[in-house]
């Protein structure tokens, strides 16, 4: 049967819209829905609002998608509508699903039903219990307490606390990002309250602005010689390579990475010495070339990318020796023409911890980029952000504004497709 539906659209300010473009679509929105009168005659859809923001139609009972436009923007999209009700249960099943047992009726997306699905879950909630119970007599006294408050932050420690962000975490406009930004203070606030000199991932390239004041260095120094592509428009220490972003960085965690075929080619860390280690992370790949490690001038082992497969995000691991000046010099220095790749960030740790050192286990990673779209993560990449007791999604701004997402239907799609991974796996 049809029924009709009626309701307003209104502004942020909760001020009726006249001339509003209300499209209606089928719950798959593959097809546009049929709308009448109420006398059954064809109605145009998209409906328009009145000067009340009123607006109804006729259509055949069900679940429908709403688009909503209006001033020349599309404002909301796949709004979803019930139309009339649904199909009436017998008192039958009514009284079977409301007796005990009646969860077991009912089926899920697994192929199992939602008893069972409880029941697995009762019994996972009962194993984690358990480890939390083990775990938390081997945690330093004074983070017990803090990590029995998160059962997903014990069993998950080794994560950290991760943020994937843009321009806004990355430390735009903050000035001096160790003492300004919100990053760096939680990430010293974390460490100081887990007692540990794990600082975290932050990324490497400061931010240049034209108002001094304004510009935001980072904690650690980079320095780049040629070899290593093209640079950003920006006066030095700013002037970084622009390197692989974007799509070309979908499968990079912190969304950038520098790469390089030139011998000889180096890149200079310099950092002060509050840590025990810096842990670099770059790409293995097949063909992958060599990098020379030096700390202070002296020869610290080799990074090597060569690989039978590609694997992001590999880590290095690089003690850190003071240079009597407070300070650790790191270079690493291309060994041959092989492509290399390594990741934009750095990070900042305690000493190579055991499994039961749990609290130097946490710390917060900045897995933040200047210019990032959510849109340009892979699956997989999701994953790996997700993999951590607590996740900081500070992307979507630039998803919205540079990539019109909210006019493009493919980049919409695209963007919200990330977010329905990071709800599966976070």
């Amino acid at each position: 049967m049809t029924t009709l539906y009626a309701d307003n659209v209104v502004d942020q300010y909760n001020r009726p819209v006249l001339g509003a473009a209300v499209t209606v679509w089928a719950q798959d929105r593959s097809a546009l829905a049929t709308l009448t009168t109420s006398g059954g005659a064809p109605l145009a859809n998209p409906v328009t609002t009145d000067a009340d923001g009123a607006f109804s139609f006729y259509a055949v009972d069900g679940v429908y998608s709403l688009d909503i436009a209006y001033g020349g923007r599309l404002r909301y999209r796949d709004q979803v509508i019930q139309v009339g009700v649904g199909i009436p249960l017998p008192d039958s099943v009514l009284l079977q699903l409301a007796a005990n047992g009646g969860a077991a009726l009912v089926g899920t997306s697994t192929g199992n039903s939602v008893q069972a699905e409880l029941d697995a879950g009762d019994a996972a909630v009962a194993s984690l219990q358990t480890q939390l119970t083990s775990l938390s007599r081997q945690s330093p006294a004074r983070a017990r307490q803090l990590l029995a408050t998160n059962l997903y932050l014990m069993n998950n420690a080794v994560g950290g606390i991760n943020i994937i962000g843009d321009s806004i975490s990355h430390g735009a406009y903050s000035g001096n990002a160790y003492t300004n930004h919100w990053s760096y203070l939680l990430a010293r606030s974390v460490a100081a309250a887990f007692d540990t000199r794990s600082l975290g991932f932050f990324p490497l390239d400061g931010l240049y602005n034209s108002i001094p004041a304004l510009e935001t260095p980072q904690l650690v120094d980079l320095t780049m010689s040629a070899g290593w592509g093209a640079t950003e428009a920006n006066p030095a220490p700013y002037n970084y390579p622009i390197g692989d972003i974007g799509a070309n960085a979908a499968d990079i965690i912190n969304g950038k990475a520098y790469s390089s075929t030139t011998s000889g080619a180096t890149m200079t860390i310099t950092l002060p010495s509050i840590c025990e280690r810096v842990v670099l992370l770059f790409t293995k790949q097949p063909g992958g070339g060599v990098f020379n490690i030096t700390v202070n001038g002296s020869a610290a082992g080799t990074i090597n990318t060569a690989n039978a497969t590609t694997l992001y995000n590999q880590g290095q691991s690089i003690n850190v020796v003071d240079n009597g000046k407070g300070e650790c010099v790191i270079v690493l220095t291309k060994a041959d023409t092989g492509p290399t790749q390594i990741n934009a960030t750095a990070g900042l740790l305690s000493s190579d911890i055991g499994i039961a050192d749990f609290s130097k286990r946490i710390a917060v990673h900045n897995y933040s980029q200047k210019g990032r779209l959510l849109s340009n993560m892979s699956e997989a990449n999701v994953i790996r952000a997700c993999n951590a007791p607590a996740l900081i999604m500070a992307l979507g701004y630039n998803d919205w504004g540079t990539n019109d997402a909210d006019n493009n239907d493919t980049n919409f799609n695209a963007f919200k497709q990330r977010i329905t991974f990071a709800k599966s796996y976070g």
